[in-house]
Order: structure tokens, then sequence, then C-alpha cells
């Protein structure tokens, strides 16, 4: 990643993953992938997500169901900022990082993202709501920002072109009083069949922010991606047309780099995951890579090298 000129790492910290059962706190495998790419010189953003049962009945569940869900919400937030926010725990005890990468910089996290997708229903049951995910969002910062007052929020990343638009979604967010001050920037993953579609969200999106008197906050693209299996008249478009839509994607976003405020821009994802573990909705996920699951390179990696370069 680093050879190749990446700079941050999207990564989700699953709740469940971290505290499934209550009370009990696993940070390991958040440990791996902040210390790695910390010690590479790559910031991480965390994608904060995943209730775990004792707090609500499926994982895209927000924990907003009880004072007790609520409460144990915060706490899993706080614990998080206190571990990996600046002078956090894993930072400064000597056993952990300093330990595992003797000698590299410490890159504190100062970002955090709040949830994923909330305009999917299969990401905020039982169904999408703007005003549900605003309380999650006020929870949440507050929480954060009690650890840290320099943090700063990340709104979910909202599909575009899905049934509920990530625009429409955005707006209704907006239209609630006071929220403005709950974020510090606007995330879009605008998924699309073409470039048209990716240009189009980014544009609504950034239309919706000024319409709402708050177009000098940034806007990251924090999911773009297309798999490369056998074209099938969605976002698997081949190796080739992989490797072509990641260059167009990426030359739109850099040529209109200021006028759309544009801070970050991830690509989804890394590398293929095995096939038994790919999601059985998502006939493209498997295969959104820029590596195969044996870590061979596939052209697209090409383009993002000289892109990221």
């Amino acid at each position: 990643m680093a050879h190749g000129g990446v700079g941050s790492v999207r990564r989700s910290i699953f709740w469940y993953e971290v505290e499934g059962t209550k009370g009990t706190f696993n940070w390991s495998a958040p440990d791996h992938v902040i210390g790695e790419a910390a010690s590479h010189g790559m910031s991480v953003l965390p994608a904060l997500y995943g209730t775990p049962r004792y707090a609500g009945k499926t994982p895209a569940t927000p924990p907003l169901g009880s004072d007790a869900a609520r409460n144990e919400w915060r706490d899993f937030l706080q614990r998080a900022v206190q571990r990996y926010g600046p002078g956090g725990d894993y930072w400064t005890d000597p056993a952990l990082y300093a330990t595992q990468y003797p000698g590299a910089q410490p890159l504190p996290i100062h970002y955090w993202q709040i949830w994923n997708e909330p305009n999917l229903p299969s990401g905020f049951q039982p169904r999408p709501s703007a005003k549900r995910y605003a309380k999650l969002l006020r929870i949440s910062h507050d929480a954060i920002l009690g650890q840290d007052p320099g943090a700063k929020i990340v709104l979910a990343g909202m599909p575009g072109l899905s049934e509920i638009r990530g625009w429409r979604f955005l707006n209704r967010i907006y239209e609630i009083k006071g929220m403005k001050r709950y974020f510090d920037v606007v995330a879009v993953n605008p998924y699309s069949r073409d470039i048209r579609g990716f240009t189009l969200s980014i544009r609504r999106m950034r239309k919706t922010m000024k319409g709402h008197r708050d177009g000098s906050i940034p806007l990251w693209i924090t999911e773009i991606g297309w798999g490369s299996a056998h074209p099938d008249g969605g976002l698997n478009v081949g190796l080739k047309g992989q490797k072509r839509l990641l260059k167009e994607a990426f030359g739109v976003a850099r040529h209109n780099r200021k006028q759309w405020h544009l801070g970050r821009l991830y690509w989804f994802e890394w590398r293929d995951p095995a096939a038994k573990t790919a999601p059985s909705g998502c006939p493209w996920c498997g295969h959104a890579g820029l590596f195969r699951h044996n870590r061979k390179p596939k052209p697209a990696w090409q383009a993002y090298k000289q892109f990221a370069r």
C-alpha cells in the first residue's frame, strides 16, 4: 500500500467484534490494521458500525432502542477514542505500538466515521431513517468529542443512486434543526455503472450542501469501485473495464477536486476476499479488489499507482 502511494486506509471497526460479550473487549483486529498502517505512514479512517446482539436485533440495527443500548454505544466510542486518539493507550502504552513497531511514528486518529450507508435498508434496519440517524450522530458526536475535543466527525458514506437517493437523505439530515454542528465532513459512496452516474452523485451531494449553506466543509468519497469479474450489466465490468473506470473516475475527481471540495477518495477494495467469505447479496463485491485473493495484482492496480503517486 505504502509503495503504491496509499495515504489513508478506511477500515470498519465493528462493535460486535470488539465487544461481542458485554464488558469484554478485544481490540486485536483494529490494533493490527491501525498499527500496520501507521508504521508505514498511512492514517486510518475508522467506520464505527455493527451492533452486538445485546444492543440490537442485527448488526445494522442502530443502538437506539433503549437507554442501555445508547449508553453501551457511548462507552464503545469513548473507549475507541481513548485507545486510538491523540495520547491514546495504543500509542502510549510501551507494551503496544512501541513494542510492535519499534521506532515507528504514532499516527493517532482524528477523524471518525459514524456508521455506513444509512440510506440503504441493509445498512440501517429495520428501515432507513434520517431522523434516527441524526439521533445516532448526535450521541456519537458528543461521546467522541467528550474524549477528544479536537476530533472530527465524518458522516456515514451514502450511496448516491440507491432507492433513497444519497442527496435526499442528506437533505433530510440538514432539515433537522441544528444538525450542521454535529459533523465536519460529508461522505458519499457514488457507485454507478458508468462515470455519468458517478459524477451525478457527487454533484447532487455538493449541491445539497451548498443549498444548506454548508458548502465550505469537505466532501469525501469513502467508497468507489467496480468488480473485475465478467461484465454482468451491473458493477462487474471485467479486468479491463475495472482499470478503465478507475482511471476515468479518479481523473474526474482530480479535475473537479477544488470545485467539489473533495478531501479524500477511497477505493473499495484492496484485495478480493476468499470466495467463501464474499457477500452473497453483492455479486461484484468479491471482485472489487485491486489484487486477487492470491495477492496477484490486477491491471487496475497499475492505474491506481499512477494516480496516487
